[in-house]
């Protein structure tokens, strides 16, 4: 993470800018101690080792940098942080003396590889203390600037991201912070590159564990193939002395069976006669069902007290709505 302060203007008409100590803080307005391995540079050199840029990181008051400039040589002092951070407020400490160099008007902005820029902040006239080697108030960051969030794909055991438009396997065996630093994506994947995956999951990680996103998916897809199996039809009725017909509302291409044997076995018709079933989700068009007549439904209820109904849906298209039966008595 890179974060960037480019100094504009200091308290009087000093040629000389000054400062003891840059501090970033959590949203406690506690200090964020800076990562191990993280440096600063400035466009104007310290006057002198004992004033070097590098001095504003060293935790230490009783030091300082200080540097010459004027209006044309301004001062960007740019900060490297190997690990990122979600810093919700910044400020210094004043020099040791000479008030006049204290910054008072700045930009300060943050970037997620040094090339791009995000501002964060904008001080005109910033209220900084007169009190030598004091901090100043603390300055509000736009903290979601700030936040580094990266994607990857899962699938089966392996991970993925995206590269010239195609899903590329990662060499890797877990998740980690360095591995979503170092190969996670800025955006979602599309979803045209999860059709092949047999279960994907998009993996998202941040920085500031505050404020995460809330992830949302909208699904185009074919449900599995679905048996609805009735309840026992009650034939025992001695009014009941055959069936006239069967009616269905649907929509598609459902299938359907009955049995005369309490589920024990299954039978279609054919247009000419009742078949026996070898599999459970097989069956007859609607408008077979449909055309069964009275005689070829008293072959098979003649005898029975009760039977079932069986519809599978076979794809997204399929619905059945309702099955009237059409009783003689």
């Amino acid at each position: 993470m890179f974060y960037k302060w480019e100094i504009e203007s200091v308290r009087g008409s000093s040629s000389y800018i000054q400062l003891s100590e840059f501090c970033f803080y959590d949203s406690e307005s506690e200090v964020i101690t800076f990562p191990d391995g993280t440096t600063v540079e400035s466009t104007v050199a310290g006057n002198n080792t004992g004033e070097a840029i590098e001095k504003i990181i060293d935790g230490s008051t009783s030091t300082k940098y200080c540097a010459k400039w004027n209006s044309t040589n301004k001062c960007t002092i740019t900060f490297s942080v190997p690990e990122p951070f979600n810093p919700y407020y910044y400020g210094y400490y004043t020099g040791n003396d000479a008030t006049e160099r204290d910054p008072v008007g700045w930009n300060l902005y943050s970037s997620s590889d040094g090339t791009e820029w995000a501002l964060l902040d904008t001080q005109d006239s910033a209220d900084v203390p007169t009190t030598r080697k004091a901090a100043t108030p603390l300055w509000a960051i736009a903290t979601q600037s700030t936040i580094v969030r990266k994607y990857l794909i899962g699938d089966s055991g392996n991970f993925y991201n995206v590269a010239e438009g195609a899903l590329n396997i990662l060499e890797v065996s877990e998740l980690t912070a360095d591995i979503f630093t170092e190969f996670g994506m800025d955006e979602i994947p599309s979803c045209e590159l999860l059709i092949d995956l047999s279960k994907p999951k998009i993996y998202c990680w941040q920085s500031d564990m505050e404020e995460m996103p809330v992830l949302h998916a909208n699904v185009n897809a074919v449900p599995f193939l679905q048996t609805i199996q009735t309840n026992e039809i009650d034939l025992s009725n001695e009014t009941i002395t055959g069936i006239e017909s069967v009616t269905v509302d649907y929509t598609g291409t459902p299938t359907f069976a009955l049995s005369f044997d309490s589920g024990l076995s299954w039978k279609m018709h054919n247009g000419t006669e009742w078949v026996l079933l070898s599999e459970g989700v097989t069956g007859m068009q609607a408008d077979t069902l449909e055309a069964i007549t009275p005689e070829q439904w008293n072959e098979e209820i003649a005898t029975i007290q009760s039977m079932l109904f069986r519809f599978t849906l076979n794809n997204a298209e399929d619905t059945v709505t309702s099955v009237v039966i059409d009783y003689t008595n």
